[in-house]
């Protein structure tokens, strides 16, 4: 009798992703863990769909990868960084090549708040500061949003899921309980050494994120879409 292969559909957390692998964790006295250097620049020209066939195999699911959602927002440019903006326009366009993979996009807001700045040795400043603050809104809800009507019509066994966002719990536990789904998850805060206790407790399994299982799995430096365009891969994403 040949082994079952479950059918797997992939959601990605695009802001607490890169946020969790990319971008440096200020050491909190309070809070030790192990702090591990961010991934290398190269690992953000990734392609989705060979990570997950990779983790698929490391994490011995015998699983055939359909779907994969991306779940991100366009950045708004920078004073310090005016070329971050098209470093994600860049790659979004490289995402739109590979097949069944489906960019769903939220928003950026500015919002006013009063911030504690803190001086060379980590210690807060005071009194608070006011500051705009600039804040990524919808991803977490998009996520739950086609992982649940992905599960609703019955498009997957499995869902590979990569956040580490306990906002994401109950969405979690409603694809398990009522419609029978295994959802895994993969935190990309490797740097946290743990799982958020809520998405651990409702989920079928999770893990950490290992940088060493994106290694292969970048995309080509120079992509031609559908239309002829040649997209190439940002400088500051070398080596």
């Amino acid at each position: 009798m040949p082994v079952p292969v479950d059918r797997v559909s992939m959601y990605v957390d695009g802001f607490n992703f890169y946020y969790g692998l990319y971008k440096p964790v200020r050491a909190d006295p309070k809070k030790p863990r192990t702090r591990l250097p961010p991934a290398r620049p190269g690992l953000k020209w990734l392609d989705l769909r060979a990570m997950g066939n990779t983790i698929l195999s490391q994490l011995g699911i015998a699983g055939t990868l359909g779907m994969v959602v991306y779940c991100t927002a366009k950045v708004r440019p920078s004073g310090n960084d005016r070329s971050q903006q098209l470093r994600q326009e860049l790659y979004l366009r490289a995402l739109g090549t590979l097949p069944n993979l489906h960019v769903v996009l939220g928003l950026h807001v500015e919002r006013a708040k009063d911030v504690v700045l803190l001086d060379a040795q980590g210690k807060p400043r005071l009194p608070p500061v006011p500051a705009s603050i600039r804040e990524e809104k919808g991803s977490d809800v998009n996520l739950a949003a086609y992982m649940i009507r992905d599960a609703a019509f019955d498009q997957f066994d499995t869902a590979l899921v990569f956040t580490n966002d306990s906002d994401l719990a109950s969405a979690v536990s409603i694809v398990r309980q009522d419609f029978a789904k295994d959802v895994v998850i993969v935190s990309p805060q490797f740097r946290e050494n743990d799982v958020v206790d809520r998405l651990r407790k409702v989920a079928s399994r999770a893990v950490l994120m290992e940088t060493s299982w994106l290694e292969g799995c970048c995309l080509p430096d120079e992509i031609v879409d559908a239309g002829g365009r040649r997209i190439t891969k940002p400088v500051a994403w070398n080596p």
